[in-house]
């Protein structure tokens, strides 16, 4: 379906927020949530099949042309994709960086129960299913992989961070990049201090985050020595 490449997903958001940044890894999340209810939708033959799935679908209908049914089924997808953007937008207008992570379309799922339903999702654990150098780790909150992301800043040094295969760029947290932590406006909770950069955030997990992001990268650079003086040895 063609709504469902990351170049819609990405047009979409760009036609109704042009000054919004969203990550890779947000695009292929949308994907993920969205793809089996595509599938499902596909699968229906009759407009009153469509209609049967969802009021939301219902609603869709009714401003549509009703006779092309693949062009149904694609502006369907295509409404609800922006519908939950539209709310990930409106919990983060207040971030000066204006950019949409893959946790800011989980929050915008919970308070939209309808939804949660449509895609079979459940969004009740806050953390994400995230692999670093193409390595599965334990599912992790957003401020857990920005602290890791901040490591790999300050070490220059970038990890591999994605979310359903999309990147998370270690540049979200480069030094004086406008980010949600770096203001201290939005979290009171935590501080952390990096060189001359003070990072607020809500839990533990940033700064456990950057603790592990430390941790990876003098596992790396002990491997790549390693290495060298083994090619240098031979």
């Amino acid at each position: 379906m063609n709504a469902l490449a990351l170049n819609s997903i990405l047009n979409i958001l760009n036609r109704g927020a042009p000054t919004m940044k969203i990550s890779d890894a947000s695009l292929t999340y949308i994907q993920h949530l969205f793809t089996p209810y595509a599938q499902r939708l596909e699968s229906t033959k009759s407009i009153k099949e469509i209609r049967s799935m969802s009021k939301f679908a219902a609603s869709v209908l009714t401003d549509m042309d009703i006779y092309d049914l693949s062009k149904v089924k694609e502006s369907i997808i295509s409404t609800h994709i922006w519908a939950v953007l539209m709310k990930a937008i409106e919990l983060t207008r207040v971030f000066v960086d204006r950019t949409l992570l893959p946790w800011d379309i989980r929050d915008a799922l919970v308070l939209d129960p309808e939804m949660q339903t449509l895609l079979q999702v459940d969004v009740s654990d806050h953390r994400l299913p995230v692999a670093i150098n193409g390595k599965s780790l334990s599912d992790v909150s957003m401020e857990f992989v920005c602290g890791m992301l901040l490591a790999s800043c300050v070490n220059n040094i970038n990890i591999n961070i994605t979310v359903f295969g999309g990147k998370i760029l270690f540049s979200y947290m480069a030094k004086n990049t406008l980010n949600r932590f770096v203001t201290g406006r939005y979290y009171t909770n935590y501080q952390l201090k990096v060189l001359d950069t003070v990072y607020s955030h809500a839990t533990p997990d940033f700064l456990e985050g950057f603790k592990t992001g430390k941790r990876y990268i003098l596992k790396l650079l002990v491997t790549c020595l390693n290495n060298s003086n083994k090619k240098n040895s031979k």
